[in-house]
Parts: structure tokens; C-alpha cells; sequence
């Protein structure tokens, strides 16, 4: 099927249409599945004294893969569309970096947080909204993407109250 600019995506025959209808199911198996954040122990079990929890959580945005997520360079976990993920960790200064899973091998989203023992943190994962305006710009735009190495995912510590609150409805990545 072939798409030109201001024509309308419309499936030409049933085997076009049943090749859409696949391709709309594999999005769907990209959301998270486990448990929702306040019927896990995550919501009400107390931090250890001698650790830090950080609760990686993304909510709906327009990418649909998972974001890989990596404490001082090594893997922690992927946080899937409206999912969460949760680490405990050592105090002290960490790097945390996210970038989009499969095939971002230069580009990472990369922040530097300070842990405190008995504390839990709570990481908004979420597309950078820039990376959403490149396709947009006709054949410059495929060089800026690939040359911007801050990658398709940001992570930002959000309040307490704040995240509580987006998570509420957020399922246990897998």
C-alpha cells in the first residue's frame, strides 16, 4: 500500500485490511498487564531503612514500545505504555538513563539523582515531545532524529502526591 501526502489511508483489498488489524493488535500487546499499582504491595509496603525505592511509572503517550530503563549503566527493567516498574537501591548519586527498547544503541535520555535511604522516588518516563515534531519536517527532519542522541524517552522525579495520582490506574510492566 502505497501512502502519498494528501491521500486518505484506506485499505484497498481485505488482505490490506486484515495486515491493518494485525498491526493494531501487536500496539495493543504493548501495555503493561501485571497488577494495577494500588493492588500491589508496592503501594502500601514501607521502604527498607538501608535501601531507596525508585517507582518508574508512563502513562498514555504516543509511542507504544516499552522504554528500557538502566541505574549506573546496567538494565533495571522496561516500563510499558501505562505501566510501572519498581527498583531498590543503594543511596547515594545514580545515573539513570532510559531510551527506547530494540534499537536506540546511541541514544539515551540520561539524569543524575541523589537517593536518600528510606525514601521512595517516583520517575515519570514519558516521550520527549520534540521527537514528535521530526517527522514533521520534510528530510531534515529523518537527520535531526538520528543525530539527536538524547533518544525518544525523558525521566523526570515527580511529587508524591502528584504520581500517586497518575499511577492509580497504571498495571505492573512485565
Amino acid at each position: 500500500m502505497l501512502i502519498t501526502p494528501g491521500k486518505m489511508l484506506c485499505p484497498q483489498n481485505a488482505r490490506d485490511f486484515f495486515r491493518l488489524v494485525a498491526l493494531l493488535l501487536l500496539f495493543v500487546g504493548c501495555s503493561a498487564s501485571g497488577p494495577r499499582f494500588h493492588d500491589s504491595s508496592f503501594a502500601t509496603q514501607p521502604v527498607a531503612t538501608d535501601k531507596a525505592r525508585i517507582i518508574f511509572y508512563r502513562d498514555s503517550d504516543m509511542n507504544l514500545g516499552a522504554a528500557r530503563i538502566a541505574i549506573d549503566g546496567s538494565r533495571v527493567g522496561a516500563v510499558a505504555h501505562n505501566g510501572f516498574i519498581v527498583t531498590e537501591n543503594e543511596p547515594g548519586e545514580h545515573k539513570i538513563s532510559a531510551r527506547a527498547r530494540g534499537f536506540s544503541f546511541f541514544q539515551e535520555f540520561v539524569v543524575d539523582i541523589s537517593l536518600e535511604a528510606g525514601r521512595t522516588y517516583y520517575m515519570r518516563v514519558s516521550q520527549r515531545a520534540e521527537r514528535l515534531f521530526y517527522p514533521l519536517i520534510p528530510v531534515v527532519g529523518a537527520f535531526v532524529m538520528l543525530a539527536d542522541s538524547k533518544g525518544e524517552f525523558q525521566v523526570e522525579l515527580m511529587p508524591e502526591a502528584t504520581a500517586l495520582q497518575q499511577l492509580r490506574e497504571l498495571k505492573l510492566s512485565e
